[in-house]
């Protein structure tokens, strides 16, 4: 599916919604396109901790899967209120990292959405005394940040 029709996509929920928005710009990278929407009605979009926004992402991919046949990595933002929210999860997740480091134990974070799960997982990939996963279900999932001497490499990244 073309940039293209993604943002005509969007745009036929918002007028459906009966929401305004002054501009809606498209970001393609590696991992996703971005759909950055402009708009007054910000409070409408967004909802109660980003809940009606997590509802609109959703609802536009089930759309995109259901007219593509295939699943699409899509994120639409509002007035970058994701981005920010984004900054912030690594901010605290970096913080009870250090901590996991200092004590040299696991520190668990308070429950959060899988998005923000995928951030911190994201986060730490490639820290090499940190280790991650998720515990729990449903609203009350969260991430484990472990400490670990040293995380063992995979036989691909080993130097013969």
């Amino acid at each position: 599916m073309s940039n293209e029709d993604l943002k005509k996509e969007l745009e036929n929920i918002l007028k459906g919604l009966g929401l305004t928005y002054s501009d809606i710009s498209i970001e393609n990278d590696a991992e996703r396109t971005l759909l950055s929407v402009e708009s007054s009605d910000s409070a409408i979009l967004i909802g109660g901790s980003g809940e009606t926004l997590a509802a609109l992402n959703h609802i536009l991919r089930k759309m995109i899967e259901k007219k593509n046949g295939a699943d699409m990595s899509v994120t639409v933002d509002v007035n970058g209120y994701r981005k920010k929210a984004e900054e912030k999860v690594k901010g605290i997740a970096s913080m009870l990292g250090n901590r996991a480091l200092m004590f040299k134990s696991s520190v668990e974070m308070e429950p959060m959405s899988s998005y923000e799960r995928r951030v911190v997982h994201s986060f730490f990939q490639n820290h090499p005394n940190i280790e991650t996963h998720s515990e729990g279900f449903g609203k009350f999932r969260r991430v484990v940040l472990k400490y670990v001497e040293e995380k063992t490499k995979k036989p691909e990244e080993l130097v013969v």
